[in-house]
């Protein structure tokens, strides 16, 4: 005999559903078969997300899932009907008695190499906590599939008040809704075919490069992600900044947990730099070298076209 719903038996519950694509509407079937009261709706018995608000248990009814350009996956979930378009402008719902909580996973590569998907950012009512929150388990992480994540215990505190906890643990099954930029990102690739650039021994693609002239001095920004003027390139997974007048390099992006600056050197050498030439707001740089950063081998090799940027 089929239990009730886990909220009437005080117990943890839920769950998953979508509302952005035909094939997750299959899997919107609730149960309890593995008879410890909790409710569950995705692929497959067994599988679920824990949820508590406050201390007692609640239902999301909605979980999409989406890139922004790079590797990180933004994971939504909504305790009402949710659509990726409304996911990816990142609204919020003047309700209060609607939940929303957005989990971005990303793979965060170490210093030897190695790299481990982790939750390196929460977003829930007001509060924004961009620090990494545990170990997650993609078991599918393409985000224009379904999306399946094992994610690890998180408690978040939302930033208006009265202060609203929530608890969040357990297996979802996400609807990708592919790549979705943000409002307003209009920079179009520029791959970088003749530079080599590495971090802990791992290639990252270069697909933008500026050269940002300012009072403070120029800066040679090179991102995964494509970059233009207007950018900073806040959704790459890697964004490499060589200060030339103030001696130093910063590493920062979707695979890192912090954002890394490094002064150069007798020891650590800061990159050669050539510039060959000037032309149609586009400057042809030489750049070589090999140096540490925090612990990171970082090896930039190779000819970049670059934007001409002045501030």
């Amino acid at each position: 005999m089929r239990r009730t719903l886990a909220a009437s038996l005080g117990l943890v519950i839920v769950l998953t559903g979508t509302g952005c694509d035909h094939d997750a509407n299959a899997h919107m079937a609730a149960n309890d078969d593995d008879g410890d009261g909790t409710v569950m709706v995705g692929r497959s018995p067994g599988t679920h997300l824990r949820a508590k608000l406050d201390g007692k248990p609640v239902t999301f009814k909605s979980a999409v899932a989406l890139s922004r350009g790079g590797r990180a996956v933004e994971l939504t979930l909504a305790t009402y009907k949710l659509d990726c378009d409304s996911a990816a402008r990142g609204m919020t719902p003047f309700d209060r008695d609607k939940l929303l909580v957005t989990v971005v996973v990303s793979p965060v590569l170490r210093s030897t190499g190695a790299e481990e998907w982790t939750v390196t950012k929460t977003i829930y009512q007001g509060d924004n906590n961009a620090r990494p929150r545990g170990a997650v388990v993609a078991k599918a992480i393409d985000p224009r599939r379904t999306v399946e994540l094992k994610l690890p215990p998180l408690s978040l505190d939302s930033a208006t008040k009265p202060t609203k906890t929530v608890e969040l643990e357990g297996r979802v099954f996400a609807t990708g809704c592919g790549e979705r930029r943000r409002p307003g990102s209009s920079a179009k690739p520029r791959r970088q075919k003749r530079l080599t650039f590495s971090v802990a021994g791992m290639p990252l693609p270069i697909e933008g490069a500026v050269v940002e002239r300012s009072s403070r001095g120029e800066t040679i920004r090179l991102s995964t992600q494509p970059l233009d003027c207007e950018g900073l390139g806040v959704d790459a997974d890697a964004v490499w900044e060589l200060r030339r007048d103030e001696n130093y390099a910063m590493l920062r992006g979707n695979i890192f947990t912090r954002q890394m600056s490094q002064s150069f050197s007798v020891r650590n050498k800061e990159p050669v730099v050539k510039v060959r030439s000037t032309k149609a707001g586009v400057v042809l740089i030489d750049l070589e070298g090999k140096y540490r950063q925090l612990g990171y081998d970082v090896v930039v090799s190779g000819t970049v076209k670059a934007l001409s940027c002045t501030q």
